[in-house]
């Protein structure tokens, strides 16, 4: 917590102010993923017979960060070549 006083124009007509920063929590920590390392979702192997809406992973990621007393909430997206042949399910 800072306080600062803040004091304009000059005697006799000036105006004193108190003004007070407090600092809450903010983001400082890097969201984590649980389920599979970089090097495993850089390396999936999918058969070419998988059928239309087989499940190829899960993934579970947490944040230690609460904002406004709530966890972030994540976006999926997939990029690159091939990417169209697959659809993120929330």
């Amino acid at each position: 917590m800072f306080d600062m006083i803040l004091t304009a124009g000059e005697e006799p007509y000036e105006t004193v102010a108190r003004l007070r920063i407090e600092l809450i929590d903010m983001d400082d920590n890097a969201p984590k993923l649980e389920t599979l390392s970089t090097s495993d979702l850089n390396n999936l192997t999918i058969t070419e017979n998988s059928r239309p809406g087989t499940i190829l992973f899960e993934l579970h990621i947490s944040d230690a960060d609460y904002l406004n007393g709530r966890r972030d909430v994540f976006k999926y997206t997939l990029s690159g070549e091939g990417s169209a042949n697959f659809q993120v399910k929330e």
